[in-house]
């Protein structure tokens, strides 16, 4: 998978012909961050509809308003999916810190 810059972002999907899928809808800012992040870490490009108009119309969200969705290409909605499905491994308390 190839690396992707945030300018390229908007209009990759458009250039190279590829069907971008609905994955979720963040219920919050810092939710959209973190799944993006997320999503970006692991080399899944992605695409916010909504992200700038959405950005300047205060609320409560409203779908097709200022509601935020998160698109993926359709061949990795699979693999977006199960990205978010899983927990996330944490530190077991019972080890002593190694320092």
């Amino acid at each position: 998978m190839q690396n992707w810059t945030w300018q390229a972002e908007r209009n990759w999907a458009i250039i190279l012909g590829v069907s971008l899928v609905p994955l979720v809808s963040p219920t919050s800012e810092e939710e959209l961050v973190t799944t993006l992040a997320l999503l970006r870490a692991y080399g899944i490009p992605t695409h916010v509809r909504g992200g700038g108009f959405g950005s300047l119309l205060p609320g409560p969200l409203l779908a097709k308003y200022n509601a935020k969705t998160i698109l993926v290409p359709e061949e990795l909605l699979s693999d977006a999916r199960e990205l978010l499905a899983a927990p996330a491994a944490l530190p077991d308390d019972d080890e002593p810190d190694q320092r």
